[in-house]
């Protein structure tokens, strides 16, 4: 398969047209003639790129999910930062990916309990145990060099501040509702994940027993 660099603009419009349709009416339900329409193409031309709407879906999945491992190891080879400042930046990094590429989560959490798809179960997993090691390689190394007192389960430090923001992700919408906030979506979408940011790295502070000096 093609490196995510090299993927055609117009492969690209129709991946995003098609995130689009599969996070507000689902994979399943969107047919590969729906997704043409909205892209303004040819079926022929999904076929031409993706051969499938099973291939296309793995081809967003890769797309998403590589540029934030790309970061992560950009990061992790940064002499300039300590281990606190890695695991916050590359935490902000994730919650800037949720706020920009909503559509993109909504399709994975709804994925990830549904798909038989080997390819995408194998690319969550090697993803969320690269996110767990690092994770824990920062808490061990904080440790050692007394930046952290304590070295949390690697698994429950992951559910939690995963969890929480898939939740959250999920939530936005009654929230905005039950808060009876009159601001515009972007307005809101914008406080809120900055106040969700701020949250998880409390926790995460907590958690590491860090405090900033």
């Amino acid at each position: 398969m093609d490196q995510v660099k090299q993927t055609p603009a117009k492969a690209i419009s129709i991946l995003r047209h098609a995130e689009k349709l599969f996070a507000h009416k689902g994979f399943e339900a969107t047919s590969v003639r729906e997704i043409a329409h909205a892209a303004k193409v040819n079926v022929a031309m999904i076929s031409y790129y993706f051969g499938s709407k099973e291939k296309l879906l793995e081809k967003l999945f890769e797309k998403r999910m590589t540029s934030g491992l790309e970061f992560v190891q950009q990061i992790m080879e940064s002499p300039e930062l300590n281990e606190w400042q890695k695991m916050t930046v590359i935490l902000r990094n994730y919650v800037n990916n949720i706020f920009h590429a909503q559509n993109f989560y909504l399709v994975m959490l709804s994925t990830q309990v549904t798909t038989k798809n080997k390819r995408i179960l194998a690319l969550l997993r090697r993803t969320r145990l690269n996110y767990i090691e690092l994770f824990d390689l920062f808490a061990l190394l904080g440790v050692e060099k007394r930046l952290f007192k304590y070295r949390p389960d690697p698994y429950l430090l992951q559910s939690t501040i995963i969890g929480s923001l898939y939740y959250a992700l999920q939530m936005k919408p009654v929230f905005k509702d039950h808060s009876k906030n009159h601001q515009s979506l972007a307005e809101f979408d914008e406080e809120y994940f900055n106040k969700l940011f701020e949250y998880l790295k409390n926790i995460l502070a907590t958690l590491l027993g860090y405090e900033d000096n």
